[in-house]
Formats: C-alpha cells, sequence, structure tokens
C-alpha cells in the first residue's frame, strides 16, 4: 500500500445546508485511539466533550464576515461552532426528488464532520 496517498494533513469536506447555503471545512482524521476516546465521551453523552471534539478536527473553514475570510482560529472556533454544529443539512435528492423517508433523521454539521472524520478512507487520494 503507497502511504504517500494517505492525507493525514485532512481533507475538505463541503457540507450543503438547508436554505441553499454550503459550508467547507478542513477535517482531519481520527485515528483509533482517537476513535476509541470518542466512543467514551458518546457514552456518557456529554455534549460539551463532543463539542471539544468536533473543534480538534476542524483545521480550516470558508467561513466569512462579509467579503473577508474569517479565520479558523481557536477564538473563532469558540464563538461560531456552538451555532454551527447543530445546524440541518439540505435533504439528498434522489433521481431528482427529494427523499422523503420520514424515518431519516436529518442530519447536522457536527455528526456529518464526526462520521467524515472516522472513515480514513475518506483521506486516501485516488
Amino acid at each position: 500500500m503507497d502511504i504517500s496517498k494517505f492525507q493525514l494533513g485532512g481533507e475538505w469536506l463541503t457540507l450543503n445546508i438547508e436554505g441553499g447555503k454550503s459550508l467547507k471545512v478542513m477535517v482531519k482524521p481520527l485515528s483509533d485511539k482517537e476513535q476509541f476516546d470518542l466512543a467514551s465521551v458518546a457514552k456518557k453523552e456529554d455534549l460539551n466533550l463532543m463539542l471539544d471534539k468536533v473543534k480538534t478536527l476542524i483545521l480550516d473553514w470558508d467561513l466569512t464576515e462579509g467579503k473577508e475570510s474569517l479565520k479558523c482560529n481557536k477564538l473563532n472556533k469558540e464563538k461560531y461552532l456552538p451555532y454551527l454544529i447543530n445546524m440541518s443539512l439540505a435533504k439528498e435528492e434522489k433521481d431528482g426528488k427529494e427523499e422523503d423517508d420520514e424515518k431519516k433523521i436529518p442530519g447536522t454539521i457536527g455528526v456529518s464532520i464526526l462520521e467524515f472524520a472516522q472513515n480514513f478512507n475518506n483521506f486516501i487520494k485516488n
């Protein structure tokens, strides 16, 4: 296996948000140890610890304030992520029609970032 294709420095994830907006975030992959730690946090159902974990996974973003890029630093993560991570994603479409499966729970930014980071296949270049 050619490890030069591993993107340990992160990979961009584009999220389509309800209302026609999108957000791009550079996400770092979770190692096995970090995944075990995350499972432990999830078991405790500590939402503050989950938020802290999401903050560590985001390395960059395309947020702007007006036309100016907003730095992806600790201060801005503390300020904006508590609001962003709970935003709902747009419903997926199949064959040009919105998926109308009522049992499907709409995803959120935070959950999508965690799911993306857990799948190392997302961090291997083709």
